[in-house]
């Protein structure tokens, strides 16, 4: 009995684990939505402070880049939660292997994510915004 309460133990810190990285990815793409937006309006900013609309489409690029990179996040994201579930759905009388990589990163596609309302449903409108500013400070400046 005593190994099947040190196995549970084991367990619930494996799958702590687990949760801590997937709450990190989650962090990590809120800081790129942070850094995304302060960016581009930095960009726009000095575009229309030296006069040059060209570079506003420096931002719609550095936009795309950041969407990329969320993209990846998510689908990491998502690849450790089928992990945490499929650890949490393991008997819980055998040792756990503690194996914190997930093996079904394909079942997660990268498409998937690149189109999932938290990112294309956020950099999507950052890149028509940009679209826009861009056509306003062509005829401003």
């Amino acid at each position: 009995m005593a190994h099947e309460d040190k196995y549970v133990d084991l367990r619930v810190k494996h799958l702590e684990m687990i949760q801590a990285v997937t709450s990190r990815m989650s962090g990590y793409s809120a800081t790129l939505k942070n850094y995304s937006i302060t960016i581009v309006t930095g960009i726009i900013g000095i575009a229309f402070t030296v006069k040059m609309p060209g570079l506003i489409a420096l931002s719609a690029v550095v936009a795309i880049a950041f969407a990329y990179l969320d993209a990846r996040y998510l689908q990491l994201e998502r690849a450790y939660r089928s992990l945490f579930d499929e650890v949490r759905l393991q008997d819980w009388d055998a040792r756990p292997l503690f194996d914190l990589r997930p093996r079904e990163v394909h079942r997660h596609p990268y498409a998937h994510a690149l189109l999932s309302w938290s990112v294309a449903g956020f950099y999507g409108p950052l890149v028509v915004v940009v679209a826009v500013v861009y056509a306003i400070g062509r005829g401003c400046i």
